[in-house]
């Protein structure tokens, strides 16, 4: 499964004319219990140039490992998730960026058990919620007066396909700001009952600032952003799901000369349910950490990040993401 979904990904690298000058990590939760509803990828506030298309392609690895009971509910996450995204923007006018992101969706046994435990044993960290059988996949969720919900066989297939808008906003008085409002409308067309999406339509909006050159650093480039993640009614957990989810996120670049990038991105989000399970309703915090590097003459880049949970067990143990991204057209 996991070959599978990086050959796909590399299918993609092929030769661009011209890649976006952002380059922020899209990471969202990887949690396959609330990835499901449409929070929106991290993103930047830059415009798209007007007859310009780009496009990224990204696989994320997720391997899950925690168990936890209290209130009357229960939960297990033991297994491995990947998500390959593949997105397109493109700037129809100058002042509307349209786009698509059309997810595949895996869950799976996985086969990372044994090098995160030995990983772990080598930095002295603990294993202690690594105590089941290596390589198995079983998402369990049981709440008091309401069928236990199980996920033990392999799936693969289309996620929630999003469609997204972005406004520029006409503030700041240098070119080194950009804001914008960005709205994304994920549609579900994914299987529910695997965890492949929600079975509702979800809308989410937000405002986005980017800042080049920060604090007179010529190097260090800074953005945020800020919203509300309303969600449609899913059809597994419908009536213990939250009806409105705040997020926000910072990341912060460094340029090291012309192609080689260092990253970094804080992506946080409230809590999905009503729970009095951290793991199920609880808030996320997920720390991404890497680097991008642009290779010379193709307009293409190439990232890749390392996500560390951070306060909350609702975030994954372990996390990677790769991902390939350029563009084409402009005026």
């Amino acid at each position: 499964m996991l070959r599978a979904v990086i050959a796909s990904c590399a299918l993609c690298a092929v030769p661009a004319a011209a890649a976006t000058d952002e380059a922020w990590f899209p990471v969202r939760t990887h949690n396959p219990f609330l990835q499901i509803f449409g929070l929106p990828t991290f993103e930047g506030a830059g415009r798209i140039d007007d007859g310009t298309t780009t496009w990224l392609a990204t696989l994320d690895v997720a391997n899950h490992a925690d168990a936890s009971a209290a209130g009357g509910e229960s939960i297990v996450l033991d297994g491995e998730s990947y998500y390959l995204n593949f997105r397109v923007r493109h700037g129809l006018t100058e002042w509307l960026e349209v786009g698509v992101d059309v997810p595949l969706v895996a869950h799976a046994n996985g086969v990372l058990d044994p090098v995160i435990e030995g990983w772990h044993d080598v930095f002295g960290m603990t294993n202690s919620k690594r105590t089941g059988p290596r390589n198995r996949l079983e998402f369990r969720y049981a709440g008091a007066g309401r069928e236990p919900y199980a996920l033990v066989d392999d799936s693969a297939g289309l996620g929630d396909i999003r469609l997204t808008a972005a406004v520029p906003l006409g503030l700041g008085d240098d070119d080194r700001h950009r804001y914008a409002v960005r709205a994304t409308l994920k549609l579900p067309t994914g299987d529910a009952d695997a965890l492949r999406g929600s079975g509702g339509t979800d809308l989410a909006i937000g405002v986005y600032g980017t800042v080049d050159r920060a604090f007179g650093l010529e190097r260090l480039d800074l953005t945020a952003h800020a919203g509300v993640l309303v969600t449609g009614d899913s059809d597994l957990f419908a009536d213990i799901q939250e009806s409105a989810v705040p997020f926000g996120g910072i990341a912060a670049d460094w340029r090291f000369g012309q192609r080689l990038r260092a990253m970094a991105s804080l992506y946080a989000q409230g809590s999905y349910f009503d729970s009095a399970l951290d793991e199920f309703g609880g808030s996320s915090f997920q720390l991404m950490v890497g680097g991008d590097y642009r290779f010379a003459g193709s307009g293409l880049s190439m990232s890749f990040g390392i996500v560390e949970e951070l306060f909350s067990d609702a975030t994954v143990d372990f996390a990677f993401q790769l991902a390939i991204h350029g563009g084409m057209g402009g005026k």
